[in-house]
């Protein structure tokens, strides 16, 4: 963070850092130019075409300086000057290094006088250039958290770095990245700085890639007999080095822990080592206001091994061990966790290798926000909600409408599902004013279930009721059975008459469907020739995807398109199960009156055998972009994708710049040739559009 106070009044100013999470920070004042000290870090913003200046005061002599730009977001362009030039520019520096991204000058030692001041500029080359800026000699410098740094090194030297890592951290991954030229690295868990040639002087190594090198190191791995190295109570330092390969090379060095913040519901896999964890962070938000308390549940499913779960809560600041923990679940196998009024904050989970061989796992973690009312709450078309009982409370009640329907509509079929994600529950399902429960669900002398007034679950935890009536009310109630005190669980209640409403190039976000399940949703396609694809990004498990003009969308193999058939036919298109993706380039005939829209088409995505968890996507071959707002997208191998834009402008206004960035997860070009100008008649009547290239 950067403020600055444009004329301060002469006095004492007094500042305040307020920690929102645990956090190591350097902190600078200046006046004017921004005097920088060796080792310390500065991060700052700047505009394109604006430059921001700083000084410095030469302290060693007889070592190289070596001043470091680090690009966290846009393009900044360095500048370094003696003092002939104390504002550094393109036309007046006696070095500069103005690459993309990341850069570094390096001023020798033969040029360095004790007391002189050094200068540099960062000028912005893209709008709104983010950095860290750093200065340090061949002497050590300090590594800052999460930060890469930039660094060059000749051939046969040792550059040094140290970092002071706290107890909590249980580990410490380093990476090395150099730009050109080649290095290796080297990592001391002490203040002894490593030697190339001497092993006894560091604790690991990464000598074996001429590209990319990487180190994690274990705090278990420190001496803690030597006094002001590292202690249960105190930080350990690591010393690192990066040693020249090449004739120069110019490198990134980052340091970061080896903890993963797991994302609500997401998995993550891994493997752990025999009598080693791997450590992972997942942050409980504040209690909603329609909620009455949070549940944390943890689930770690073993695929090989044996491996234990262990979680500490936002009161302790440390990773949990097999001696030191506060939850605990050391089952043979898979494990869970059950946090009941879990605390907002950090929680901190750690994954113990038992055995003697490595385990293989799947680790998620879910924040649940239970209703206040405890007999539960209304159930919304194709809108999951989680719940939980317990010894305490055997049964959640809920209410389910189903809308009414249009006169000569199809019969509108009900499906009831319910996720058990541990524990044993099932679903009871009544349309009167009854209480659903084994009392008024089953007959009490026979014992016999009373199909003709209820509902219950399958072995796959659903209730299907066909042909639901119109405007009716069915109650539900999830009971806990078996020997599991504790249940936890997730409700959904859909109909086939449910359709989510699709926006163009914005994915759904994840949704988790159970095996042998469909959800429908409703995109208005936006012109008849519009080419429209829809994709599945498949988290777990596995899906497909299908398009109807019926809402129905059926995709029974007779509803299936087949040969030249296209959607327009009446008939079902599906994707494959392998790549989830399908385009449509004829939606038929206009619907009249969809202002501003063609025809209403309906998209399906569908599981087989397992549940699945996915995100749905569809776009056209036509995008229009919005100032400011960023547009996902995918586009196949070889083929184009379009997008438009509007640029309102007077003829008295000035002109502007339009800047158009891309981020991509492969291989893009971008062309930007066709410019289509619409000019306003004197009448207010638009003319034909006209191309210009």
């Amino acid at each position: 963070d950067t403020l600055t106070l444009y004329h301060p009044a002469p006095g004492d100013y007094y500042i305040g850092v307020y920690a929102a999470s645990d956090t190591s920070y350097t902190l600078t004042a200046s006046l004017g130019t921004i005097f920088m000290r060796d080792g310390i870090h500065f991060r700052d913003t700047v505009a394109r075409g604006e430059t921001t200046y700083f000084a410095t005061v030469v302290t060693k002599s007889w070592e190289d300086l070596t001043i470091s730009l680090t690009a966290i977001s846009g393009d900044a362009d360095l500048f370094v000057a003696d003092e002939h030039c104390p504002q550094p520019s393109e036309t007046c520096h006696n070095a500069t290094s103005r690459f993309w991204g990341d850069d570094a000058v390096t001023i020798p030692s033969q040029e360095l006088h004790y007391g002189a001041i050094w200068y540099m500029g960062v000028r912005g080359w893209s709008s709104n250039s983010t950095y860290v800026l750093t200065l340090n000699y061949n002497s050590t410098t300090t590594l800052p958290w999460g930060v890469p740094l930039g660094g060059n090194v000749h051939r046969g030297v040792m550059r040094y770095y140290r970092i002071s890592v706290p107890q909590k951290q249980a580990k410490v991954r380093f990476d090395l990245n150099p730009s050109s030229g080649a290095a290796w690295l080297y990592v001391s868990t002490s203040r002894t700085e490593p030697i190339a040639d001497d092993p006894a002087s560091y604790t690991y190594s990464a000598t074996l890639s001429y590209t990319t090198n990487s180190i994690v190191a274990r705090l278990s791995d420190a001496p803690v007999e030597v006094p002001g190295q590292w202690c249960p109570n105190r930080a350990c330092t690591f010393t690192i080095g990066v040693w020249g390969k090449a004739v120069e090379t110019s490198y990134t060095l980052a340091a970061s822990t080896t903890s993963t913040e797991l994302t609500d519901g997401r998995t993550v896999s891994g493997v752990v080592d025999p009598h080693d964890s791997d450590f992972y962070d997942i942050t409980v938000p504040p209690l909603d206001v329609n909620a009455s308390s949070l549940v944390l549940a943890i689930s770690l499913i073993a695929e090989t091994g044996d491996p234990d779960l262990y979680a500490n809560g936002p009161t302790r600041e440390t990773y949990p061990t097999r001696d030191e923990h506060e939850f605990s679940s050391l089952r043979w196998g898979g494990d869970y966790l059950l946090i009941k009024n879990a605390s907002p904050g950090k929680y901190r989970i750690s994954i113990f290798g038992f055995g003697s061989s490595p385990s293989a796992y799947k680790v998620s973690a879910e924040v649940l926000q239970l209703g206040a009312d405890e007999r539960g709450s209304r159930l919304y078309n194709g809108v999951p909600v989680n719940g939980f009982v317990d010894d305490t409370i055997r049964r959640r009640l809920y209410t389910f409408s189903v809308g009414v329907q249009d006169p000569g509509a199809p019969p509108v079929d009900a499906t009831v599902s319910v996720v058990t994600l541990f524990g044993n529950v099932e679903v009871l399902m009544r349309k009167d004013t009854k209480v659903p429960s084994r009392t008024t669900c089953y007959d009490p002398q026979s014992g016999e279930f009373l199909s003709a007034e209820c509902w219950r679950s399958n072995g796959r935890g659903q209730v299907y009721v066909p042909e639901v009536c119109s405007g009716c009310e069915y109650r539900l109630a999830v009971e806990s059975f078996g020997f599991e005190q504790d249940s936890l669980f997730r409700v959904t209640a859909t109909t086939n008459q449910a359709a989510s409403r699709l926006t163009l190039g914005q994915p759904t976000g994840a949704i988790s469907l159970d095996p042998q399940r469909k959800v429908v949703f409703e995109l208005l396609a936006p012109q008849q020739e519009a080419l429209l694809t829809a994709g599945l990004n498949v988290l777990t498990g596995r899906a497909r995807v299908l398009a109807s003009l019926d809402r129905a969308v059926d995709s029974s193999q007779d509803a299936l398109c087949q040969g030249q058939q296209t959607i327009k036919d009446g008939c079902t298109v599906a994707s494959d199960w392998i790549l989830p993706t399908l385009s449509i380039n004829d939606v038929g005939t206009c619907d009249t009156g969809l202002e501003g829209a063609c025809k209403r088409v309906f998209f399906a995505v569908e599981t087989g055998a397992q549940s699945a968890s996915v995100e749905l996507s569809v776009s056209s071959n036509l995008v229009q972009l919005r100032a400011q707002q960023a547009q996902a997208s995918r586009v196949d191998p070889g083929k184009y994708k379009y997008f438009k834009f509007i640029l309102h402008r007077d003829d008295d206004s000035d002109p502007q710049d339009l800047q158009v960035q891309l981020s991509s997860g492969g291989r893009l070009e971008m062309y930007g040739a066709s410019w289509q100008f619409l000019l306003d008649r004197t009448n207010g009547n638009r003319p034909d559009p006209t191309i210009i290239t």
